[in-house]
This record gives C-alpha cells, structure tokens and sequence, in this order.
C-alpha cells in the first residue's frame, strides 16, 4: 500500500516530529501610473531580415522601430 508525500508530512507534523514549513509573502506587481502622455515612452528596435523569391537574405537590411507610451499605450510603429 502506497502512501502520499503529503499524507506522511501531515503525520509527522502532527507528531511534533518536523517543524511546519514557513510561507514567503507573495509579492504584489508593480503598476506604473503616468501623470500625462509623453512622461515615458518605451522604445524597441527589430531586425527585419527580408527574404527574396530565391529564399536568400536582401544585401540592406530593415528595422522596425516601436514605441509605446505608457500613459495612454498609444503604438506607433
């Protein structure tokens, strides 16, 4: 007959035999609230490789460059 891990800890803890485990508080997520549009925009850069009909890469490369305000989450690519 098979026992659970669980069951066994429950047992022994009941015992006195073992110290009940302690809980780490969970953390709460941090929000940012922007006063206005523009107090903080997060910009982001990525390589577009462009392949052509051959399936080989284009000699010039593109980037797509994004930014997102955090006040109103406005995109602008």
């Amino acid at each position: 007959m098979s026992r659970s891990v669980y069951g066994i800890y429950r047992v022994l803890l009941r015992a006195g035999e073992i110290k009940p485990r302690k809980h780490r508080p969970r953390k709460k997520p941090v929000y940012y609230h922007m006063d206005y549009p523009g107090q903080r925009v997060q910009i982001n850069a990525k390589y577009m490789p462009k392949i052509s009909p051959s399936g080989r890469p284009e000699p010039y490369k593109e980037y797509q460059y994004t930014a997102i305000d955090d006040c109103t989450r406005l995109c602008f690519v």
